[in-house]
């Protein structure tokens, strides 16, 4: 009587530290859940993961506003330690058209002049320095003959970082561009575009900013291994050619560019 007693209370015992192992197994379950959930839907608050480069992003985008605008001695001016270690690597700046006097160089420009306050080192290529005849010199079996194409290769070779400004040509981005790119070396042996960080700003005069053109290159730049920002921006409806008329009639323009440039500079850097 006395064994089955035992027996009894011994069994008792192992369910009821089975049954207890059950319940917190499923309590961590139900708390993995409800996180990932919240981390799919976005509620999670992220606010314990903000890293300290916001501050310093703020604090030096601060500082180069009241410099822009009389604010701050130029020469006082100390850039904080994250733009100090982005200085040691440059940008490349490509304005994606041939055209003469083109409004993606006007935006260009101004993307230079803004990465210069930041200390960054900038290069900027303009597809109006490609020769003429580079479709017959420079690609498919004439690729890496043509002195002129190559100079212009050899910046992107040394790029880790860039932005290309790109126009809006009949829905989608400049046939040139995409000619520039078949003569670079694509291929598997040497993707010199490989690995590569790049953000996309897309330029028209009508209402589409070449969002189907920046559609286009993001699938381009999949497909060749390059790290495309996500976050795009489309400069839409400018009518003149001229930095002044972008300050007047699109301002927020300008705010969208100090903001991509921000993104890119501490993601590029991740």
């Amino acid at each position: 009587m006395k064994n089955k007693i035992l027996t009894l209370l011994i069994t008792y015992s192992f369910f009821i530290v089975e049954n207890n192992n059950y319940y917190i197994n499923k309590e961590k379950e139900s708390k993995q859940t409800e996180l990932q959930y919240k981390i799919t839907t976005n509620r999670i608050d992220k606010s314990h993961i903000v890293s300290k480069q916001s501050n310093l992003l703020t604090n030096s985008k601060n500082s180069i506003y009241s410099m822009r605008t009389g604010g701050v001695d130029k020469k006082s001016l100390s850039l904080p330690p994250l733009y100090s270690k982005m200085k040691k690597n440059s940008i490349l700046l490509i304005s994606a058209t041939n055209r003469k006097g083109s409004l993606s160089l006007v935006i260009a420009t101004y993307y230079a002049n803004i990465l210069k306050e930041r200390g960054i080192k900038v290069n900027l290529l303009s597809l109006e320095e490609l020769p003429k005849d580079f479709t017959s010199t420079a690609l498919y079996e004439q690729q890496g003959k043509s002195d002129a194409f190559n100079k212009l290769k050899t910046l992107i070779e040394q790029s880790q970082r860039m932005i290309w400004i790109v126009p809006e040509y009949n829905c989608s981005f400049p046939g040139v561009f995409k000619a520039f790119i078949d003569g670079l070396p694509l291929n598997n042996k040497k993707n010199i575009l490989k690995g590569k960080k790049v953000a996309f700003v897309g330029v028209s005069r009508g209402l589409g900013g070449c969002r189907s053109g920046l559609d286009h290159l993001t699938i381009i730049g999949n497909y060749l291994d390059m790290q495309v920002l996500p976050k795009k921006i489309y400069l839409s409806g400018i009518k003149e050619i001229n930095l002044e008329h972008i300050k007047k009639e699109f301002p927020h323009y300008l705010e969208l560019i100090d903001r991509q440039v921000d993104n890119f500079l501490i993601w590029s850097e991740s």
